[in-house]
């Protein structure tokens, strides 16, 4: 069977990439009839053309919308058919609604749901009323049970939810008030994207690149909390995990293949797991181990099982001060540096790079040069992290994508000091590195709410340390007065959140015992140096070869962000005139699109359009969709069938007249 779905057409990418999820459920009619994939469907006679209802719902918005179409794994069993052609086909002789209840559920469950589809029948304001469920306007039945907006009074979706989920109702097809004939799938894993068209009527075929496991459906009736579901490689074979919070408010991981829990002990906390080697941090009882799916280490790198946490931890952790928890944290340091230096061995071949990339200007502040950068006059702050944090940071230099937490807005954040490092030791990891911060502390709001960020705010900003007076030095007095009343004197993610409009590089506070320092500024934020006993030595880990890498890495989003509603990350390379800049695509506020030249904030092409793709960094070659339209591309102009080259004052002609031909 076929689903054709309208959605919007910058969903397209996540969809053929990861598949439906929650995200992308729903379409105008929400979420009335359960959270799944919404769609129209034909009988089976008709199924080689699109619904005319799904061609409406596009019409209502051509530019945004296009339509996905998707194929449904398997049968119709399982689900709720309000529809009598379909309700015969899949359940035969015994089709009927109360007939499909008992065949799905159990007996004592299947009771208590015929009851309460019963009462609402009998009700003056149903449309099911006198047995009428299966022809003419059958959705108001499942909205009873599942629409959060209606009923609210008589019905309590949650309670349908869990029981649809516990016994796998698959999802249900029934006609609208208007709305044609509709399906809705709760399990987003079977639904399969194939295709997609953005004029409704021709399609283009697509391959879906990973299906991801529905664990949040499988399991959101069993946990508080379920997380989309991540993926690892482990011998050649993909394992998803989801990180789930049990009802009691502890957590644990489960294999959203095999429905199994990967420890008996449920943990305190739980870090997100790192899809490149499946490790992550568990709290038990106040001690932070590393884990991976099979079980913990202790401080000696010993593997251990899950089970042998409760006694593992009261025989070997009990009456721990201060000082003891100290102690065994530097002899934990001192028993990997050896294991740490061997790996880190091939560091530098791993971090190599082989792009050739002239320097690009750095947009904001000069790049110092190489004696100025390795000398003390450019402030060093610390980051903790763990060693594959490491080597991601050593060969893409902080960025974005890498970000798990923004607590106090999205950042780098780092501590101000080795002292401060060394606090977050063994949370976050064992390996610190060293920060260069080019600019230095310009414009950046020191927040004093402790003697220490008081003593460091007036060794930057003098006597005018508040944080008033600190915005006033740097942006106009109206600017200042509005920064401050719309974000207050204490540091939070909405001075993170304005930073690029009004160029507020970073932020330090106090945070517990730490000092901490955000710059909201990636690219202000270079990775310099490593060290791998608490920050006692560091090797220095920037050379010449990823100079032009990290200081020519522009952090597009805080630089432009203000000025556009999306703003993808740079593409570097492209060789234009014998001169090698950056591009970013951006998002217009119209919904349209163009590149975006890093250097001079300008915009590359003279026409917006309703999508482009990613550019060929090698050939600086791309899709551009106008009016309808696909053509290969390139800042000079346009492709046709043929691959002959025109330039873009020719694209409207050449679209007319294309349009007159096909007609």
């Amino acid at each position: 069977m076929y689903i054709y779905s309208v959605t919007n057409k910058s969903s397209l990418e996540g969809i053929f990439t990861n598949g439906w999820s929650k995200q992308f459920a729903g379409d105008a009619e929400g979420v009335d009839y359960g959270v799944g994939v919404y769609g129209n469907i034909n009988y089976p006679y008709q199924e080689d053309k699109t619904p005319y209802k799904s061609i409406g719902r596009y019409k209502n918005n051509p530019s945004g919308n296009c339509i996905i179409k998707s194929k449904l794994v398997g049968d119709l069993k399982g689900f709720l058919l309000f529809d009598e052609y379909f309700a015969k086909k899949t359940y035969g002789e015994n089709y009927t609604i109360k007939d499909q209840v008992y065949s799905i559920l159990p007996k004592n469950a299947a009771d208590s749901l015929w009851k309460d589809m019963q009462w609402y029948m009998s009700q003056d304001t149903s449309r099911e009323g006198n047995g009428n469920h299966m022809n003419g306007r059958t959705s108001g039945l499942l909205q009873f049970m599942m629409s959060k907006r209606f009923h609210r009074d008589v019905a309590n979706p949650k309670k349908f939810e869990a029981l649809f989920a516990k016994y796998n109702i698959r999802g249900a097809i029934y006609t609208g008030n208007g709305d044609g004939l509709c399906i809705v799938v709760y399990n987003y894993d079977e639904v399969i994207p194939i295709a997609y068209s953005v004029d409704g009527h021709t399609y283009k075929q697509r391959s879906l690149k990973t299906l991801y496991p529905d664990s949040v459906r499988r399991f959101n009736h069993l946990y508080n909390k379920v997380d989309f579901p991540i993926a690892i490689q482990c011998d050649g074979e993909t394992i998803f995990f989801s990180r789930v919070q049990t009802k009691d408010g502890k957590w644990n991981y489960i294999d959203a293949k095999t429905n199994q829990l990967i420890s008996p002990i449920n943990f305190d906390s739980l870090t997100e797991i790192n899809p490149q080697n499946g490790m992550f941090d568990i709290e038990y009882n106040g001690v932070f181990y590393e884990a991976c799916p099979d079980g913990f280490y202790d401080e000696y790198g010993e593997g251990h099982e899950f089970s042998e946490l409760p006694t593992f931890n009261s025989d070997n952790n009990s009456d721990l001060n201060e000082n003891h928890i100290s102690k065994m944290l530097q002899e934990s340091i001192k028993k990997v540096i050896k294991e740490f230096k061997e790996q880190y061995k091939t560091l530098n071949e791993e971090v190599s790079t082989n792009d050739d990339v002239d320097e690009i200007q750095y947009f904001k502040y000069d790049v110092p040069d190489q004696t100025y950068f390795d000398s003390n006059d450019v402030p060093s702050i610390y980051h903790v992290t763990d060693m594959e944090g490491a080597k991601g940071i050593f060969k893409f230099g902080f960025d974005r994508e890498f970000l798990r937490t923004y607590v106090y807005g999205k950042g780098v954040y780092a501590a101000y000091d080795i002292k401060n490092a060394r606090d977050q030791l063994g949370i976050y990891g064992n390996v610190m590195i060293q920060i260069k911060l080019i600019g230095g502390y310009d414009r950046f709001i020191i927040f004093p709410t402790s003697d220490d960020t008081k003593r460091i705010a007036m060794q930057k900003y003098g006597r005018n340390y508040d944080v008033l007076s600190q915005l006033k030095t740097f942006l106009p007095e109206k600017d200042a007065l509005y920064v401050y009343n719309t974000c207050g004197h204490n540091s939070n993610h909405r001075y993170a959140d304005i930073s690029s409009k009004y160029h507020i590089r970073g932020a330090v506070y106090q945070w517990g015992q730490t000092i901490a320092v955000l710059p909201y500024d990636f690219s202000s934020a270079v990775p310099y140096a490593i060290s791998l006993d608490g920050g006692k030595t560091f090797e220095k880990k920037f050379n010449d070869e990823l100079w032009s890498r990290f200081l020519t890495s522009i952090d597009t989003i805080w630089m432009y962000g203000d000025k556009y509603a999306q703003i993808d990350k740079t593409i570097l390379g492209y060789n234009r005139d014998g001169e090698i800049t950056g591009y970013a695509r951006i998002k217009k506020s119209n919904s349209k699109w163009n590149y975006l030249d890093i250097q001079t904030g300008e915009e590359e092409l003279p026409i917006d359009f309703d999508s482009i793709t990613s550019m060929n960094p090698k050939n600086g070659e791309f899709q551009v969709e106008y009016q309808g339209k696909f053509f290969d591309a390139c800042f000079d102009g346009f492709y046709d069938d043929n691959g002959e080259g025109h330039t873009w004052d020719e694209i409207n002609s050449f679209v007319n007249s294309s349009q007159k031909n096909n007609f």
